[in-house]
């Protein structure tokens, strides 16, 4: 878990940030909802599963570019993703790209909100 950034986040445990995951080249990253609804990680080809996800929870997710283009496919639920299309991740080193999810009706509510840098 990363020292420099507050652990909770107007004092809801929820928004309690998770530790950076980061991805081999290819493969599963398990996002566990249940236990935190903020999450960071390095991006690089993998599977996303977004696991534990409530009805009614929102989930933000940074993913920080590393240089190079590659592909994240979404598990863990129904995705609608907003004008119906995946986003392609940011491929710009020292770009984050923020993801939210909400989980309304058994679906999960998908956007890439922003790419900051």
């Amino acid at each position: 878990i990363r020292k420099d950034i507050p652990q909770e986040i107007t004092g809801n445990p929820r928004m309690a940030l998770a530790s950076t995951i980061t991805p081999s080249s290819a493969g599963n990253e398990t996002l566990d909802c249940a236990a935190a609804s903020l999450f960071m990680k390095t991006g690089g080809t993998a599977t996303i599963n977004l696991s534990g996800m409530t009805e009614g929870q929102v989930i933000h997710l940074y993913v920080s570019a590393t240089g190079s283009s590659y592909t994240i496919t979404w598990a863990g639920g129904t995705y609608k993703w907003l004008y119906g299309e995946v986003p392609t991740p940011s491929a710009t080193s020292g770009e984050y790209d923020l993801y939210i999810f909400e989980k309304v009706g058994g679906i999960i509510w998908s956007t890439l909100a922003g790419v900051y840098s």
